[in-house]
């Protein structure tokens, strides 16, 4: 099905990859109406294909971008959606009606080891967040906020290790996502899946254990 996908994309950006597809489309409604079959001609099956594809395959893989991303994170609760978007062009007409989502911006407080329990209303808290833009690479940053002198500083992955990169006063949607919005059921979310897995000895457990245990923890601490 990835192969499926990747030639929509590839098909979506150029003619030449579409060409063969067109080609094909032809070639196989000459077959059918060789073998008797009442079918549309092979020139009209070619110019439906073309149009279809071009009304389709631009937004077919941003629908994908769109679920691969939701998929990631539905066990990933700890992670607060705060910001979305979409982003397409007129000549995408499927998008008009279901228009896909191609920007994510996700937020999870963090806590110990790495920084002090998070706090809604304290001065000082930190935040790790995941940036999702299709056709861009997935960018990850760890945040600290202080939201009594609104300054924040930014870390980011340098040579396999995070480094911070800026310090500065916040922007006023920044102050918005770190000192207005709560993070508390997030913040809970963590420690509890902390807990569960701590209480859980994973050093024999394979892959695909693992993943069934993060699956368990995140069923078990949106409840909780």
């Amino acid at each position: 099905m990835s192969l499926i996908f990747q030639y929509i994309q590839l098909a979506s950006e150029s003619v030449y990859w579409l060409a063969p597809s067109v080609v094909a489309t032809y070639v196989l409604f000459v077959i059918l109406k060789v073998i008797g079959l009442r079918v549309l001609s092979p020139l009209s099956a070619a110019v439906i294909y073309t149009l279809l594809a071009f009304a389709t395959f631009p937004t077919i893989p941003k629908y994908k971008f769109e679920n691969d991303v939701k998929a990631e994170f539905t066990n990933a609760a700890e992670f607060q959606l705060i910001n979305s978007s979409s982003a397409f062009s007129i000549a995408e007409p499927l998008a008009f009606f279901a228009a896909p989502t191609t920007f994510f911006h996700f937020v999870a407080p963090m806590g110990p080891p790495a920084a002090e329990p998070y706090s809604f209303g304290s001065s000082t808290n930190s935040f790790q967040e995941f940036f999702y833009e299709y056709g861009k690479e997935p960018k990850i940053r760890m945040i600290d906020a202080d939201c009594e002198t609104f300054y924040i500083g930014i870390a980011e992955p340098v040579d396999g290790a995070m480094r911070y990169v800026d310090e500065r006063e916040m922007l006023p949607k920044e102050k918005g996502n770190y000192c207005s919005i709560d993070y508390t059921r997030e913040s809970n979310i963590v420690d509890c899946k902390l807990k569960v897995l701590l209480s859980q000895s994973s050093d024999e457990l394979d892959e695909q254990q693992l993943e069934a245990l993060f699956i368990r923890a995140d069923s078990q601490c949106k409840r909780d």
